[in-house]
């Protein structure tokens, strides 16, 4: 690197480039332990951003072992199975009574052991590498390189499948079920068996940055690059560049491969369009309740809110509004360009190397997990 641009550089010992969960709580942890730092998004949120007035484009939900997540959000309300409803090709059916006893059965008991293992996960996560961790887990290593569709298969799930797990699957990663792993099946199920509630981020990125707002500068990264020295690197952004001992990288493959062209991208990226809409959906498709479709429709799920307001999850940017509403009008939308990120038949590891890391949800799809791996670089830097 030329001598120039290191005497413009502002000199910092970590960069954080990303303000989604797992960049705020790395950011968090550092703060707490007294670490220098800056953090570099064009916006914050992520999958909890919502708009000025409080509209909601990303999660709306968390189960009960989101025990980080717990601390910085709201519970807004619980989840119960009767709240739900699937549409099955011709009209909608209350969950309570889309039910395969003996699937039921089978099911609680694989996800069981699956929870067992996850629990392990995450109470060495903050500390251990997700990789590391998986590949010790014989029952995570093997659903990650089995398919979900042999998942389904193996343990006679072909019916209840169809009925529920499949379509729940598919509005958490909107993805069809045939298209992913076995564990990323189990992690977007594990609300159906683990306890799950409506919760409101809205407060959560205030929270998350209490006492380090100055440290925040909005603006985008445009490279990346590896000093001369091998010990530090060079971050330009739009307004200003940086030179750091530490680099931790938290956004998606697909934004990461815009400035850094060593970036991992071995994981499958969906877009997914966030529409808010009011007005009253036609007889048929359930006013006021929740509604969830299988893959294939060109909306994935009606989140019902209050007075006859929905938010639309769509695979298109335009979906037959008229189909399902006689009068509409559109409140807001935002179409996500990343979506969501699930891991293919391996996992990657967290820490690229001795001072960058990759961090966020491409292992495992969940907010609860994209925090740890955010508390994982964090205590890597400060026990260096």
């Amino acid at each position: 690197m030329g001598t120039l641009k290191d005497s413009q550089a502002v000199k910092v010992d970590t960069v954080i480039i990303g303000g989604g969960i797992s960049g705020l709580s790395c950011a968090r942890r550092l703060f707490d332990a007294g670490k220098e730092f800056v953090l570099l998004s064009d916006k914050l949120g992520g999958r909890i951003h919502h708009s000025e007035k409080g509209y909601v484009f990303g999660a709306v939900i968390m189960t009960n072992d989101y025990t980080h997540i717990h601390q910085y959000a709201i519970k807004a309300r619980s989840m119960y199975p009767w709240s739900g409803n699937i549409w099955n090709g011709q009209k909608a059916i209350n969950t309570m009574f889309l039910v395969d006893l003996k699937g039921v059965f089978r099911f609680s008991k694989i996800m069981k052991k699956f929870q067992q293992s996850m629990n392990r996960l995450r109470l060495d996560a903050p500390f251990t590498c997700q990789k590391e961790l998986m590949e010790k887990d014989p029952l995570l290593k093997h659903l990650v390189e089995q398919s979900a569709a042999e998942f389904v298969r193996e343990h006679g799930l072909e019916k209840f499948n169809e009925q529920l797990l499949g379509p729940v699957a598919n509005i958490v990663v909107f993805r069809s079920y045939k298209e992913i792993n076995a564990f990323n099946y189990c992690i977007a199920l594990l609300a159906t068996t683990n306890g799950a509630c409506y919760a409101d981020f809205t407060q959560t990125v205030a929270r998350l940055t209490r006492g380090y707002e100055g440290k925040i500068h909005l603006e985008k990264v445009i490279s990346l690059q590896e000093n001369e020295d091998g010990a530090s690197f060079y971050v330009k952004a739009e307004e200003n560049s940086y030179q750091a001992r530490n680099v931790v990288i938290a956004t998606p493959a697909r934004n990461t491969a815009d400035f850094y062209e060593k970036a991992p991208s071995d994981v499958l990226n969906n877009m997914i369009h966030v529409i808010h809409v009011e007005g009253k959906r036609r007889k048929k498709y359930k006013p006021g309740k929740s509604l969830t479709f299988k893959a294939g429709n060109d909306v994935e799920c009606f989140f019902a809110q209050k007075d006859d307001f929905d938010i639309l999850y769509a695979t298109t940017p335009e979906p037959d509004f008229d189909r399902y509403y006689p009068r509409y009008e559109i409140v807001d939308r935002l179409s996500w360009k990343t979506g969501t990120q699930l891991a293919k038949d391996k996992w990657r590891p967290l820490q690229l190397k001795n001072n960058l890391f990759a961090i966020g949800d491409y292992n495992i799809c969940g907010l609860e997990d994209s925090f740890l791996t955010g508390l994982f670089a964090a205590n890597k830097i400060i026990s260096n």
